[in-house]
Formats: C-alpha cells, sequence, structure tokens
C-alpha cells in the first residue's frame, strides 16, 4: 500500500543498554511537539559474490547500515539535548553543547498513514543521532518555510531472547483505531532465563 501521511513521533533515550541476556530498559518515552514532515528509513545490505566456473556459484548478503533521516517543523532545543546528550535548561531555556557530549542511544516511534484505510506504526530500536546542520536565509518577498533535518544509524538489538537482532518492529491498524496504546512502551519480547 502506498503510504500517504507521516505523524506522531515519539523516542524513548535507552538507559540501560541490552546484553545477550537480557533486554535493554528504555526512559520515559515523549512525543515532542515538532511535526514530523517526513522520514526515510533504509536499510543497506552487503552483498558478496563468489565466481566460478564462469558464473555466481555462491552469494551472500548481509546487513549493513540502518540509516533513519528525520525532517522535522521544529526542533525544540530540550529534544536536542535528549537526542544528543547535550544540556537543556528548562528555566532558562537555554542549550549548551560541548565537545564532550555524547549521543545516547534512542528508540524511536512513528506511524504512517497508508492508503486502503490503514495505519502502519513502527519503532525503531536502537540508534545515535548525529548533530544537526544549521542553517537559514533571509525572508524575502516570498515566504519560504525552512525546515529541520536530523539522522541517526540504528543497531540491532544485541540480545535478549528472541530480540536478538531485532531493529525495527512495525504493527498495522485500521485507519479508524486509536494507537496511542503502541508508543506506550517499546515492544520486546520477554527474556526467559
Amino acid at each position: 500500500m502506498a503510504k500517504v501521511g507521516i505523524s506522531k513521533l515519539h523516542y524513548a533515550v535507552l538507559s540501560t543498554e541490552d546484553t545477550p541476556t537480557s533486554n535493554p530498559v528504555y526512559g520515559t518515552i515523549k512525543a515532542p511537539s515538532c511535526g514530523i514532515v517526513s522520514a526515510e528509513v533504509t536499510s543497506e545490505s552487503n552483498k558478496v559474490s563468489l565466481y566460478a566456473d564462469n558464473m555466481v556459484w555462491e552469494s551472500e548478503v548481509s546487513m549493513g547500515d540502518i540509516n533513519l533521516s528525520l525532517d522535522l517543523a521544529d526542533l525544540p532545543l530540550e529534544v536536542q539535548a535528549d537526542l544528543l546528550g547535550h544540556t537543556y535548561d528548562s528555566t532558562e531555556k537555554t542549550l549548551i553543547k560541548k565537545s564532550s557530549d555524547t549521543a545516547p542511544y534512542v528508540a524511536v516511534g512513528f506511524e504512517f498513514l497508508m492508503g486502503g484505510g490503514k495505519k502502519l506504526a513502527i519503532w525503531l530500536y536502537k540508534g545515535k543521532f548525529s548533530e544537526p546542520n544549521m542553517s537559514a536565509q533571509t525572508k524575502g518577498q516570498d515566504t519560504e518555510y525552512q525546515t529541520n533535518e536530523t539522522s541517526a544509524i540504528f543497531a540491532a538489538l544485541k540480545g535478549g531472547g528472541d530480540n536478538t537482532g531485532r531493529w525495527l518492529y512495525a504493527k498495522e491498524f485500521d485507519a479508524n483505531a486509536a494507537t496511542d496504546s503502541f508508543y506506550t512502551s517499546v515492544p520486546l519480547a520477554a527474556v526467559t532465563q
């Protein structure tokens, strides 16, 4: 089905990283008022072929980088602090960026409105955002909106039983179905010892 819209950006900072025997632990899930304009998830594949007898004898494909590009109407200072590991003072409304700051791992969720009366909600499990570029141009005779682009590289989960290797979780809903409960937690399988 074709995608016709996007909404409901959510994120949660990873507070305890996953191990081969335990799930990751996420902090509070936040739904920022960023206005998601577009999102692109790309997963690269590494392909290698063995040639013998003048033909492809064997081939292998493995997962490469998983990239998320977001275009947002707004990228509030508080959200930048959460996603990039900077310091935000809510009283003074200030953001301080230091070269020693380290971006945390985060989970990111949002949903696509699909043609045919469906919604597709997704969670990406473990990614790090890179510092967004800052650019703007003067206001001329015709106003042009200037949005905020940011990107992250995601990794598969290391462990936790059935969660090993997971990098994306998607769920389909009917167009009229409420999806709020999908964003109350990052969906993980239980780990059995």
